[in-house]
């Protein structure tokens, strides 16, 4: 089963990557589950991340007015919310493509979200993510997976990654 991970610089374009490979996967007909995270900008400053499902559930992952013991910087995090998502997910299939974004601190919080994650690297289940590129052992541990194929998004591949990815998905096979 196909596992994609794609690297990249905060701000470089995995979100937007991330999203229009789903939309490919669903004119195509393929059944995706999963998040995609956005900034929450307020008078020009960053003041945390949304969350939102492919199926509409969202909320506020984190923020700078959550007074939390589990905080990202100057980010207090919300776990419950991502929880809920994930719960959704559990157990996983084989019949859909997840589409997670990004495996990262925030997310890490989370046992639940971890223990997905793993069962989906380790399993017979197709992935699409987004991982921090920064040094964490859990991340490490994903992208260094022999069942991973890894992708580093650059400022100088941004317009060919998602063509070279939606080539690469089409001749392994999602469809069959």
């Amino acid at each position: 089963m196909m596992k994609i991970v794609i690297t990249g610089k905060p701000g470089i374009g995995k979100t937007t990557l991330i999203k229009k490979l789903n939309e490919y996967l669903k004119k195509k007909g393929v059944k995706t589950k999963g998040f995609y995270t956005e900034e929450i900008r307020e008078f020009g400053e960053r003041m945390g991340f949304k969350i939102r499902s492919l199926d509409g559930k969202e909320g506020i992952l984190a923020h700078k007015s959550f007074n939390t013991t589990k905080r990202v910087g100057k980010y207090g995090v919300n776990i419950k919310i991502l929880e809920e998502i994930i719960g959704e997910y559990m157990p996983p299939s084989m019949d859909v493509v997840y589409i997670i974004d990004e495996i990262g601190k925030m997310e890490l919080f989370s046992p639940l979200f971890k223990d997905f994650i793993k069962s989906i690297v380790e399993g017979n289940y197709f992935l699409i993510t987004t991982a921090a590129i920064s040094k964490i052992p859990f991340v490490d541990w994903v992208k260094s997976n022999p069942r991973i194929q890894l992708f580093q998004l650059t400022k100088s591949n941004r317009e060919k990654l998602l063509t070279l990815i939606i080539n690469k998905i089409e001749k392994e096979g999602i469809f069959k």
